[in-house]
């Protein structure tokens, strides 16, 4: 629920293209890694 409410607060402020860029930057550079679907709907 924190990550949906961050989330919205990213949309509706001039930041989300900014932390969508780093998120992606890091993930190109092996940083993070995305969480497979299956293991999202696991809870």
């Amino acid at each position: 629920k924190s990550h949906l409410r961050m989330m919205n607060k990213l949309r509706n402020g001039k930041f989300f293209d900014d932390y969508k860029s780093v998120f992606r930057e890091w993930e190109d550079l092996n940083i993070i890694e995305r969480v497979p679907e299956v293991e999202l709907n696991n809870e």
